[in-house]
């Protein structure tokens, strides 16, 4: 016979894990070093969009090149945003 007690833990779903809300102190290096190598990654993008200034292009990758210099910027910001969130 299955008691009410081992339906009930049965029933019951298991923890999951989840790092982000592991987050302590201790991981602030780590944290600062996946902001800073996000950054530097966002960096060429934006370095080598600004590069295409350089090149005839036409209108449409003008356009193109455009986007990509304005989200390279909007995602920089995004990174500071969360270092400033993470580690404040």
């Amino acid at each position: 016979m299955i008691s009410c007690v081992s339906l009930c833990l049965a029933a019951t779903p298991a923890p999951v894990h989840d790092p982000v809300l592991d987050y302590s102190p201790m991981d602030e290096e780590k944290v600062k070093k996946w902001l800073h190598d996000l950054n530097n990654r966002v960096g060429m993008i934006l370095a080598n969009a600004e590069l295409l200034q350089l090149e005839q292009l036409s209108a449409k990758a003008q356009e193109r090149r455009k986007v990509i210099e304005e989200k390279s910027l909007e995602i920089r910001q995004i990174v500071r945003d969360f270092g400033d969130h993470l580690l404040s």
